[in-house]
């Protein structure tokens, strides 16, 4: 992904896999029920079935709660509470889809513009990494999306085909 990851982050990476495999913990570490429910909805809308898991599928939510809990400041916690809140006011969970993708799209408008303008960090921006984040370094994710070899495994030359899956490692 060419995104270098802070040792904060694959602590918190590394205890959100612990949870996961033993079946343990509240899905709920820092965002309450409603907030939850309404990220797991837009990871679902940034990375939706297809052919391959969703974030849903992936558990994505549960990480960006996790992540937000342990690896984020009161500054950015803000940031990304006040942006969901946003979104709750306007009862974003009521709307049909297209009125949820029109919402979201402008939200994507106003942070190039945030982006543009003064370089600070926006929950939108937050959003779509931590989603991103969340889906690739998922077991769901890395599999459905890459030719998974587990390390240690042997070396050998792999004679590129078209339609074939990149190798992650």
């Amino acid at each position: 992904m060419g995104l270098a990851i802070s040792g904060s982050t694959l602590s918190a990476l590394n205890r959100f896999s612990g949870l996961k495999q033993s079946g343990e913990g509240n899905p709920n570490h820092f965002l309450n029920i409603e907030q939850y429910q309404l990220v797991d909805e837009l990871t679902e809308i940034i990375i939706p079935a297809t052919k391959t898991p969703g974030a849903k599928e992936a558990k994505v939510a549960a990480f960006i709660d996790l992540v937000l809990a342990d690896c984020y400041g009161e500054k950015e916690k803000k940031i990304f509470t006040d942006g969901l809140q946003q979104l709750m006011n306007y009862k974003f969970l009521t709307h049909s889809s297209v009125k949820q993708k029109e919402i979201l799209e402008n939200m994507e408008r106003e942070s190039m513009i945030t982006r543009n303008v003064s370089n600070e960090m926006d929950c939108w921006r937050m959003l779509k990494e931590l989603t991103l984040l969340g889906y690739f370094s998922s077991e769901v994710g890395i599999k459905s999306c890459f030719d998974y070899q587990p390390v240690p495994g042997k070396l050998e030359n792999v004679k590129w085909e078209n339609g074939m899956k990149m190798i992650a490692y």
